[in-house]
């Protein structure tokens, strides 16, 4: 006998969002309401299918529902990282697909800008580079380009598949950084001086970065969680100005004449410009963008 189960039709088994936020989801199922952990419309779909299923194998109503409010998200599948003054959602999300459906997740739980830290894979599907670019410049305020998994190719070749449909206006509105520990951590930077949701996807559970033949350990979670967790350091970002908007090679080399160094040291945010032929230049945090020209 087939069974079905919907959020909007009437159905076998139904569920209503009552609420959904950034905290969690207040669910309405088969007129039982339950509070859970995990976020985003979709999982409402998955918390109903697994609730359907429990059923029909005959577990009791009570100890899946009790269940299902003690769910917490599946390591890095849209998995949030928060703190008073810190959203950030890590999320495996490689294809435009992907990236369409949750920017509709992300929009539906806060109104919040959001910081895109992504890269495409190498020896991949070259075709899907720039659609997957289009799609996250359209739905975020700050595009951080970075390397994710290049394999056998150079991320200059990458970065240049990535770009190939965009105008000379868009690509100066994206950070290219090479190196994705620096990148996460100019997006944590930016996500808390802009108040704005910081998005980091392409890994997700993931624990290694592919370059050449060799997966070296990398851990986005980690990075975040670090960057976050100890505000007695200097947790530093190089950025450096190139003619591809702004970008530095993945020995921390600035590309160019002026380079920022944008550190936080107790919780507040500073950010250095430097010339080679000049003393370094303090700005507050606030005039992060105003660089030499």
């Amino acid at each position: 006998e087939r069974k079905t189960y919907s959020i909007r039709n009437k159905t076998d088994y139904s569920c209503k969002v009552i609420e959904s936020t950034i905290d969690g989801l207040h669910l309405k199922i088969n007129n039982r309401e339950i509070y859970t952990r995990v976020c985003g419309e979709f999982n409402a779909y998955n918390l109903l299918a697994a609730y359907a299923t429990c059923i029909e194998l005959n577990l009791q109503k009570e100890m899946v529902l009790i269940a299902i409010s003690n769910i917490v998200a599946a390591e890095g599948r849209f998995e949030i990282i928060k703190n008073k003054n810190f959203v950030s959602i890590l999320d495996y999300a490689h294809t435009d697909d992907a990236f369409r459906n949750i920017y509709l997740s992300i929009k539906k739980i806060t109104k919040k800008s959001i910081t895109t830290v992504f890269g495409c894979g190498g020896d991949r599907d070259k075709h899907k580079r720039s659609v997957m670019l289009d799609v996250v410049s359209k739905n975020s305020d700050f595009v951080i380009i970075t390397s994710d998994n290049p394999r056998n190719e150079s991320f200059d070749e990458i970065t240049k598949d990535m770009l190939s449909n965009s105008s000379n206006d868009e690509i100066k509105r994206y950070f290219i950084v090479e190196d994705r520990e620096q990148a996460i951590k100019l997006g944590c930077t930016l996500s808390i001086q802009k108040k704005s949701l910081l998005l980091v996807a392409g890994k997700g559970h993931e624990k290694f970065q592919e370059k050449n033949g060799i997966k070296t350990p990398f851990d986005d979670k980690k990075i975040i969680m670090y960057f976050h967790g100890d505000t007695n350091n200097f947790q530093e970002t190089f950025i450096s100005k190139s003619n591809n908007g702004l970008s530095f090679n993945s020995n921390n080399e600035p590309l160019g004449l002026f380079y920022f160094r944008v550190f936080r040291y107790k919780d507040k945010f500073y950010s250095v410009a430097k010339n080679k032929n000049e003393d370094s230049i303090i700005y507050e945090s606030d005039n992060f963008f105003i660089y030499p020209t």
